[in-house]
């Protein structure tokens, strides 16, 4: 167990940056790795247990009144970190620094380029700044905003070839982040065993599933495999998925087919 050497301050002012530190990893996740509709969580949480475990155990309450209002402060788009200012929701030594949802280069597939590339970031917008004033302007009646909600539009650029740009619209409720938005659609890198002809059915495939959309995935993966066996059967009449994949097995070494029985197509 680490030795508890800070006071209240101490331990209030290194919560920021380690919560920063958990929010860039947690924005560059979901902009690799995840699809429309799906979320990653800031563990803040554990965060907060890092820091009191090096906190004098009398300090303990005094902590906790610095940093009740981490939670509904707001966070800041930046790429790069920067020097203390006073953030909208914050109080005391908290305002010493902002919770700063941080951009860096990202690694996405470029249709242009048809691999993954390092992409930047070259326009960030925070479009609840500019939607809470519309009550008072009196442009809007009603505009019920949870104090932790904002909607962020982010702007990339491949670095390799400079082509189109990609916007992202990820939302923030609390310490959740989510990918609700994406121009153009996402795309992604078939293996090199994928035949190319119908390698889209097989990137759509993984798109919907990853985007929560299993039913739609299963019928993209299955008209991929009806799609290559009739090319390579030749095929092209009404004929069942068994019919076509039975037809296909025909083609294969007697080898081959004998180690890899075919299931009844689903």
């Amino acid at each position: 167990m680490a030795l508890a050497t800070w006071n209240a301050v101490e331990g209030a002012q290194r919560l920021i940056p380690r919560l920063n530190a958990e929010i860039k990893t947690a924005i560059q996740c979901l902009l690799e790795t995840k699809h429309l509709y799906q979320k990653v969580t800031i563990d803040s949480e554990k965060v907060v247990a890092e820091v009191k475990e090096k906190v004098i155990s009398s300090f303990h309450r005094e902590l906790f009144d610095y940093i009740d209002d981490v939670s509904r402060m707001t966070f800041t788009p930046a790429t790069q970190l920067f020097g203390p200012v006073q953030p909208q929701g914050s109080r005391g030594v908290l305002g010493q620094m902002p919770l700063v949802l941080l951009l860096t280069n990202v690694t996405l597939f470029c249709r242009e380029c048809d691999r993954r590339e390092a992409f930047r970031p070259i326009l960030y917008k925070d479009l609840a700044v500019e939607l809470r004033p519309l009550p008072a302007s009196k442009l809007v009646r009603h505009l019920p905003l949870p104090e932790t909600f904002q909607d962020f539009v982010l702007v990339y650029q491949c670095q390799r070839c400079e082509g189109v740009p990609e916007t992202f619209i990820v939302s923030r409720h609390d310490w959740i982040l989510s990918l609700d938005g994406r121009s153009p659609m996402a795309t992604v890198e078939a293996p090199s065993c994928i035949p190319k002809k119908e390698g889209y059915l097989f990137r759509d495939a993984i798109i919907a599933n990853g985007s929560g959309k299993t039913l739609a995935g299963l019928f993209y993966l299955r008209t991929f495999v009806e799609q290559f066996g009739r090319r390579v059967t030749g095929i092209s009449g009404k004929n069942t998925g068994d019919e076509i994949l039975s037809e296909y097995a025909q083609t294969l070494p007697v080898s081959l087919r004998d180690s890899m029985p075919l299931s009844e197509f689903p």
